[in-house]
């Protein structure tokens, strides 16, 4: 039995023969369960109330099979191995262990290795939809009709996915970063994804890879009917996602601040200094950022739906949610590294931008939408205004075809810059490509927010609103704010800003203070040393790194691979801060500084002024029964 006085260690009694120590040895053993005998008296072996016997069998047995040559040196984490392969982890091994042990492997427990973990996630896209692992498809003459259906021509298909063969090969021989296996994979989870869409999309296109700290991640863009829904056979979780509003404060009115605002200018002239100077304090004039509404699902940046996957493997796609201003507009003012998880919190911005309105998955969104818009380049004459589609009064147009007669440049003119346009409309300042004045957009985020609320947020909404109407009101009076303006589409890339160095801070590649600006764009061939009928033309955008477009005859690739973040030329400014306010001039009101008073003397007032206003109450009461009893008189 357990012995306190020795600190814990057994007595055994007087010496007996081995063979007996050995049994009484092994029975203490066998009786020491986990956790303690008061937690485990009287409970049996089993796999979750292992014994110290248990354990110390495990260990030995580990030793004398792999014969460690630091055994010794290692037995402590001989120990916690055999403690996770029995499933104590939870209980037991937090005491002393302080470091991550998720990668630990039990010693005697065989796992899987890497490369079978990753060829099963993306065996999905290996197969065809009537094979049998293991089984050839050749086994009886003739072919099966499932297998010769797949080796005949798929209209749908070819309509919806481009010739990926010929932009694969266009990628590889340019040497941006994919290889002929990876290339290959996002082949067929492309094909697989159309398999899983078809009907809900038009087309579908490999947008890019963006690299994440833990994951990267694989985007495809898919065009759809611009009245339909969105897919319910790809996931979208974020559809519904909203950010968890704070919670109201309710201001109390002071009851002296309000008397002070019903006094006459005559009375508040005649009024001792230091009151007066309280009546008129300086109110605060700063007025929240204006929401802008977000443009509807087949419409300006939300036109397109983008799909995300880390494993090209099957169920593992996820749609991402549409892109609204305030993404936009937060994801323009600062940097943020890509963790992987789509779930991931952005959190608090650098250099006073806030906190982002979003998770990961919003942020990805944005930064798809500023990467496409800025990047997405064409030669000259390949696409066309669309002029079925007319825009709306006081927006621009947005929507481009694939001209019916072009003529592929010349070679030497792909290397022009002046020959690429760019064919993805200009994102404003304000987060969308349609202007809209703050006015508008106050009453628009006011219809929408009427909807999403309940009837009784809504009461309460409607009475803020009317408050922000007020305000709105008053500042009437001020200039009409005037338009933004941005390039249109089809403008080309030459007349792009240039990426002007700031400086050595940092030590900007593009050049020293006062070198000629650097252009936004560079354009060079794939090769100087096949024939030009072999070579590609590739354009490589400076402003976003990884950003490639690359053309050869009629065929064109559009492909971002990078780390979604803006260049940043030498070093990064953070955005102005707003005026500050004017200190308040003591000097010029002839005002004194008090000392503090004590805490008798706050006592001393707080009785005066209880007193008053007791006496103000009686005195009311009075007048009330004057009255009523006057009343009463009169009846009478």
């Amino acid at each position: 039995t357990p012995n306190p006085k020795t600190g814990g260690f057994c007595d055994l009694g007087p010496e007996e023969p081995l063979e007996k120590e050995f049994e009484k040895a092994k029975a203490l053993f066998q009786s020491i369960h986990h956790g303690g005998s008061k937690e485990h008296e009287g409970l049996e072996t089993d796999s979750r109330t292992c014994t110290l016997y248990e354990h110390m069998v495990g260990i030995t047995k580990y030793i004398l099979e792999h014969q460690p040559a630091q055994a010794l040196d290692q037995f402590e984490e001989l120990s916690r191995l055999a403690k996770r392969e029995m499933g104590l982890e939870d209980e037991y091994m937090n005491a002393g262990f302080t470091e991550a042990r998720e990668d630990a492997v039990a010693p005697t427990k065989e796992t899987k290795p890497p490369e079978v973990v990753f060829a099963e996630t993306e065996r999905a896209i290996y197969r065809h939809p009537d094979h049998v692992w293991n089984k050839s498809p050749l086994v009886e003459p003739p072919l099966p009709a499932s297998y010769a259906g797949n080796l005949e021509e798929d209209e749908e298909e070819m309509a919806a996915i481009p010739n990926l063969c010929q932009q694969l090969a266009l990628i590889e021989q340019s040497g941006i970063g994919l290889g002929r296996e990876e290339l290959t994979r996002i082949w067929l989870a492309l094909r697989f994804l159309w398999k899983v869409l078809q009907e809900d999309v038009t087309k579908l296109r490999f947008w890019g890879k963006i690299y994440g700290q833990k994951s990267d991640y694989y985007i495809v863009e898919a065009e759809f009917e611009g009245d339909s829904d969105p897919s319910e056979k790809i996931p979208g979780p974020w559809d519904e996602w909203r950010p968890t509003k704070p919670p109201k404060v309710i201001q109390e009115q002071d009851t002296e601040e309000f008397k002070a605002m019903l006094l006459k200018e005559e009375t508040v002239a005649n009024m001792p200094v230091e009151k007066r100077v309280l009546i008129n304090l300086p109110k605060n004039k700063y007025k929240p950022p204006t929401r802008y509404p977000w443009e509807p699902r087949g419409r300006g940046l939300n036109r397109w739906d983008y799909f995300v996957s880390s494993n090209l493997g099957e169920d593992t796609w996820v749609r991402l949610p549409i892109v609204k201003p305030e993404h936009v507009v937060a994801a323009s003012r600062s940097v943020h590294l890509f963790t992987g998880d789509l779930n991931a919190p952005v959190g608090d911005l650098p250099c006073g931008v806030g906190v982002f309105p979003g998770l990961e998955a919003h942020y990805l969104r944005a930064q798809i939408a500023r990467i496409s818009s800025g990047t997405q380049v064409s030669p000259t004459g390949i696409f066309e205004l669309n002029e079925e589609e007319e825009p709306e009064e006081g927006e621009k147009p947005e929507s481009l075809m694939m001209a019916e007669e072009y003529e592929p440049l010349e070679f030497a003119d792909l290397l022009d810059p002046s020959n690429w346009v760019h064919h993805r409309p200009f994102i404003y300042s304000i987060g969308r490509i349609n202007w809209l004045s703050s006015k508008k957009a106050a009453a628009a985020m006011k219809t929408i927010e009427a909807e999403e609320e309940d009837e009784e947020e809504g009461a309460t909404l409607q009475d803020d609103n009317e408050e922000k109407e007020e305000m709105e009101e008053e500042g009437e009076e001020e200039e009409e704010e005037e338009e933004e303006e941005g390039p249109d589409l089809l403008t080309p890339v030459d007349e792009d800003n240039p990426m002007k160095p700031l400086g050595r801070v940092g030590e900007s590649l593009l050049g020293h203070l006062n070198s000629a600006p650097a252009s936004a764009w560079n354009i060079r061939p794939s090769t100087v040393l096949l024939p030009v009928n072999c070579a590609i033309a590739v354009v490589s955008s400076s402003r976003w790194p990884g950003a490639y477009a690359l053309s050869r005859s009629t065929t064109l690739v559009n492909v971002y691979l990078g780390w979604g973040n803006k260049f940043l030329s030498a070093s990064y400014q953070s955005p102005r801060l707003q005026s500050l306010s004017k200190e308040f001039d003591d000097e010029a009101v002839g005002l004194r500084e008090t000392v503090d008073p004590t805490v008798q003397q706050e006592e001393e007032v707080r009785l005066r002024k209880e007193a008053r206003r007791l006496a103000m109450a009686a005195a009311a009461e009075e007048e009330e029964e004057e009255e009523g009893d006057e009343d009463e008189g009169d009846e009478d």
